[in-house]
This record gives structure tokens, sequence and C-alpha cells, in this order.
């Protein structure tokens, strides 16, 4: 389909004043309806004006009736437009003028132009008279008051919508404030729940720690008191055995000597000089299982003083053991802090001394 600018079919009509000339007749035909109109230019000293807010209307009788077309604003100053409407192409001479709605309820019109519809003329329906355009005029009146009040509901429409826009963002701005507050308040909540939190674990921490101090410190107080009376019960094992050891010394001894003078009181009775003899061998017999008997002593003395690393009194001989003391050559070395002189004697701790 063909793209025929309107420009083509518009008539242009520059209007430089109300009572400015208009070069007619215009040319129409009946089947221009809705087609081919008028391309109107407001002008003032010969250049466009701004009609903005300016409603145009095209007066328009012919033999057979009467009307008013509005024009469209266009792109432009003072620029409009607006197509002949077919009941005014009946086949004749038209008779048109612009109307011009300035507001206030005053309207301007231009001088009146013709418009030739190029068919037979035929007689007028009516006779041409000034009150058939005051009734025009009136008409542009109303339609622009109705204009105006659509104009007018469309602008309460939007201040309505504004309004409503209005509350909606504050609304929004209060919610959010809220939504902020809660926030705020759910943080603190939390901090505080945090530092509380931290506060008891704190303390249950030094109260654990306390009681795991004073259990140590029970503990420690228990493990040395079983040291110390390990130490007592060593100590008194070791005395008593000492003891015991010489007693048993004692003991053997006397009742070697007594065991010797009964043998030999019964010797010199029954056998004279035999027994004598007799008395000198069971003395040498016994006096080698003595020695035996204290070379063990001496051994297990040893040996105690080994495994305690301590000095021991063997009657009247001292057993060192060999952390102690040592022989180098002909000198005896004794290592021990405890060891001390006091110019004539040695003072030596041993175990029973």
């Amino acid at each position: 389909m063909g793209n025929i600018d309107p420009s083509w079919y518009y008539t242009p009509l520059k209007l430089d004043c109300a009572d400015g000339y208009i070069s007619d007749p215009l040319a129409a035909s009946p089947e221009d309806a809705n087609g081919r109109g008028i391309d109107l230019t407001l002008l003032q000293d010969f250049a466009a004006v701004d009609a903005s807010g300016y409603s145009v209307y095209l007066e328009w009788q012919t033999a057979h009736g009467c009307g008013l077309e509005p024009f469209e604003a266009m792109p432009g100053k003072g620029r409009f437009r607006a197509a002949y409407p077919g009941a005014m192409l009946a086949p004749g001479l038209a008779w048109a003028r612009i109307a011009v709605y300035m507001g206030n309820a005053q309207v301007v019109t231009s001088r009146r132009f013709s418009v030739k519809v190029e068919r037979n003329v035929v007689d007028l329906c009516m006779a041409e008279k000034d009150s058939d355009f005051s009734a025009f005029a009136q008409a542009v009146v109303d339609l622009h008051e109705i204009d105006g009040e659509m104009r007018a509901q469309a602008q309460r429409y939007a201040e309505a919508e504004d309004a409503r826009e209005a509350r909606y963002v504050d609304a929004e701005a209060d919610r959010e404030r809220r939504y902020a507050e809660a926030e705020d308040a759910r943080e603190a909540r939390y901090v505080d729940a945090e530092a509380d939190r931290e506060r008891r674990y704190a303390e249950a921490e030094d109260a654990r720690d306390m009681r795991r101090e004073e259990a140590e410190g029970v503990r420690d107080g228990r493990y040395e008191a079983a040291e110390a009376e390990r130490d007592r019960v060593f100590r008194s094992a070791e005395k008593a055995r000492s003891g015991d050891f010489a007693k048993a010394q004692a003991d053997m001894q006397a009742a070697f000597d007594e065991r010797i003078g009964v043998w030999a009181g019964n010797a010199n009775t029954v056998f004279g000089e035999t027994a004598d003899r007799l008395v000198s061998s069971v003395e040498a017999a016994f006096a080698d299982a003595y020695e035996e008997l204290k070379a063990m002593v001496r051994k297990n003395t040893a040996t105690m003083a080994e495994l305690h690393g301590q000095y021991l009194l063997d009657g009247s001989a001292l057993v060192a053991p060999q952390t102690k003391a040592k022989v180098e050559g002909t000198a005896l070395v004794i290592d021990d802090a405890r060891v001390g002189f006091d110019g004539t004697a040695l003072a030596l701790p041993v175990i029973g001394g």
C-alpha cells in the first residue's frame, strides 16, 4: 500500500490575523469525505504563534445543513488540521469560517470563505443569518466547556493519583523505618544475648578452673601426704629390719657361744683331751659358717645400699653405693653433697644411722 503524505490532499491555509484574506473558493467533492481537508497555520506578523491551550473549529454551512468540525493540534507552533465531514460535501457551495476558542468564553472567527463542492449547484436549504453563526459560536463555547470539564476531571484524577502515590511512598518509608527499627532492636537483643552468653561462659570457666585448682591442691596434698607416709613406713621398715638383723646376729652369736660352752663342758666331762680336740674342730666349723653368714649379710647390705642409693651401717662397717663413693687407687672418693666434715670425722647420711 502506498504512503502519500497528507500535504498532498490537505489544502494549506495560513491565517495571519482574524481579518486576514483567504483565497477562495477552496475545492472539494462529495468523494473527499474525511479525506481532503484544511492544514491551518496561525500566524502573527508572518510568524507562527504559540496557540497551545487553544481550541480551533471549522464552522460550515451548506444548502442542506450546517455543522462544527474540530481541528486537531499538530506538531509545531500554531498548526492544526481538520478533514471535511461528509455532511458538508453535498454538491454545491459551502460557506465556512475558522473559529478560535481563546478561553473565558471568548471566540474569535475569521472572515467567511467558500468551499466549492464540484457538482451541480442546488438551492440553499436555508438563508444565511447572523443568528446561525451565533449558535455556532455558542456551540464552540459549550464544546470547549465540556472539554475543559474533561480536562479538569483528568487533572483531578492526576492529583488523586499523585496523592495516592505520595501516600504509598509515605507508607513504604514508614514500613522501611519500622523494619529498620525492628532490625536494630533484634540486633541489639542478639548482641545482649551474646554478651550474656559469653559472661556466663566466662563465669563457668572461672568456676571450673577454681574447682580444678582446688582438686589439684587436694590431689597434691594427698600425694605429698602419701609420699611422706611411704617414706615414713620405709624408714620404719628399714629401722626395724636393721634392728631385727642386729638382734638376729646377737641371738645367733649368743646361741653359738652357749652351744659351744655346753659342748665344751660336756666334752671336758666325758672325753677329756679328746673333747678338747672335738671342741676345736667344732669351733673351726662354726667359724666358717659364721664367716659365710657375715659375707651374706654384707652382700645383702651392699644390695640394699645400691637399691636405695644411700649409705648403710653393717655393725661397725659403712656400706656405700657405687653412685655415692668409689675407690680410685688407694683413695676413697665420696660424691654426695650431704657428706659433712667437722675436722675430725665425716658425717654421712645413712639408713638406720
